[in-house]
């Protein structure tokens, strides 16, 4: 019999993950149950059979990917990429994490962080890519839900929100604290044109390792939702920037 991963929230191949097969049949990877209650509850358990829990979100998310409301592509897949290109109208992120790891960024953070300016130049390719959609007529936005203090990584990634803004970018910010009690996910996503959502996956340290492509219309109605909500509770960035100057010190 052979395997093929289906969805996983995590990193591939660790729990809990859904697989198919080649007969027809899914294989759920995930934690052996082992709450006694429970347990109790099973019906009908068979000699070889066990039970496994899995959150209610991973199989939802195998239900959209074998109805084909959604593909599972790599970081770097063609197809994501190019819908920064091909968006109409609108393209909006949603960010969670306080660290993302980036190995691409790890010579600009070490500098950054030992007092040298931001190089504008190593996200020249993102500001073109939103002068060119903003100058269309287009809007590119985003917002960052974030702890206080700013972690290192978080105090380098607002020093180049000032350039994003610049390019055109609406750039809003949202402390964790304030976003207490808000029916915000607890996932990064893009939205574009409100119909297209990229469920973008991370892993334990905060490296990009693929995206869920979805038309599915409910996780679309949901991100709009988000989008929504979000925005109306987030601050400009330069807003924030000038009220928190101590958030944005040199000292960790």
């Amino acid at each position: 019999m052979k395997l093929r991963l289906l969805f996983t929230e995590s990193v591939p191949q660790s729990c809990p993950t859904v697989y198919e097969t080649d007969r027809g049949t899914f294989v759920i990877q995930g934690d052996r149950l082992t709450d006694p209650e429970a347990r109790a509850d099973l019906a009908n358990i068979l000699p070889g059979e066990d039970a496994v829990e899995t959150p209610r979100e991973t199989l939802l998310g195998a239900m959209r990917v074998t109805s084909g409301a959604s593909r599972m592509l790599a970081a770097d897949s063609e197809e994501f990429l190019q819908l920064f290109e091909t968006f109409e109208h609108t393209a909006f992120r949603f960010e969670t994490l306080d660290q993302y790891a980036v190995p691409e960024e790890d010579q600009a953070l070490r500098r950054f962080l030992a007092g040298e300016p931001p190089d504008p130049s190593l996200f020249a390719s993102w500001f073109a890519l939103v002068q060119a959609a903003t100058a269309a007529g287009k809007t590119v936005q985003r917002v960052h839900l974030f702890s206080e203090p700013l972690t290192d990584y978080m105090r380098y990634e607002f020093a180049y929100y000032p350039h994003s803004a610049a390019a055109g970018e609406d750039v809003r910010v949202l402390p964790r604290a304030q976003a207490q009690g808000l029916d915000l996910p607890g996932r990064d996503y893009w939205l574009f044109d409100s119909r297209q959502a990229a469920l973008m996956r991370f892993d334990a340290d905060g490296h990009f390792y693929g995206v869920e492509l979805t038309d599915d219309p409910h996780s679309e109605a949901r991100c709009c939702y988000w989008r929504d909500l979000a925005l109306h509770h987030a601050i400009p960035y330069d807003r924030y920037a000038a009220a928190h100057p101590e958030q944005l010190g040199r000292a960790s």
